[in-house]
C-alpha cells in the first residue's frame, strides 16, 4: 500500500472520479436496458392485448346496435323504413362478425379461441333469426316478426341468448 501513499494528490482524486464515473455509467447501461425492455414489453401489451379487446368492445356496440335496427325494423309504419333498418343490423351484424373474426386472430389456442368459435357460430344463427324476423315484418306480419325477436324462433334464437353468456366468459 505504499505505493498509493506515494501517489499526487490529484492522481488519487483522478482516480476516485474515475471509479465513480465508472459505476455511473455501469448503472445507466442496466437503466437504458430496462427501459428498452419495458417499451418492448408495453408495444407488445398495446399491440396485442389492448387492440384485441378494443376490437372485442367494437363488436359488442356493433351487435348493441343490430338489436336496436332489429327492433326499428319490426316498429317501423312503412316497408321502405324497415327494409332500411333491417339492412343496417345486417350491416351492423356483419361488422360484428368481421371484428369477432379479428379478435380471434389474436388468440392464442385455448379456452377462448373454443368460447370465440361458439359466438361466432351463434352470430350466424342469429343472422338465420333475424333474415326470417325481417321476412315476416315484410310480408307486414309484425306481430309474428316480434314473437319470433322475443324467442319464438327456438333453434335460431336460442343463440342468441348464448352470445351474452359466451361474451360474459371471454370477458372473465
Amino acid at each position: 500500500m505504499a505505493w498509493f501513499n506515494n501517489l499526487k494528490i490529484q492522481v488519487k482524486l483522478l482516480s476516485a472520479f474515475a471509479v465513480v464515473i465508472a459505476m455511473l455509467g455501469i448503472g445507466v447501461f442496466f437503466a437504458l436496458r430496462a427501459l428498452q425492455s419495458s417499451t418492448s414489453d408495453m408495444s407488445e401489451i398495446y399491440n396485442v392485448q389492448l387492440k384485441s379487446f378494443a376490437m372485442l368492445d367494437d363488436a359488442k356496440f356493433n351487435f348493441g346496435i343490430s338489436n336496436s335496427k332489429l327492433r326499428d325494423a319490426v316498429l317501423a309504419n312503412t316497408v321502405p323504413d324497415a327494409d332500411k333498418a333491417a339492412g343496417e343490423a345486417d350491416t351492423a351484424l356483419k361488422e360484428t362478425r368481421e371484428l369477432l373474426t379479428k379478435f380471434r386472430a389474436t388468440l392464442t389456442p385455448g379456452p377462448n379461441v373454443v368460447a370465440t368459435d361458439a359466438l361466432l357460430a351463434n352470430v350466424d344463427l342469429i343472422a338465420i333469426a333475424r333474415s326470417h324476423v325481417f321476412d315476416l315484418t315484410r310480408a307486414g306480419k309484425p306481430e309474428e316478426a316480434e314473437v319470433v325477436m322475443r324467442g319464438g324462433f327456438k333453434g335460431e334464437v336460442a343463440g342468441g341468448v348464448l352470445v351474452g353468456k359466451m361474451y360474459g366468459e371471454l370477458i372473465r
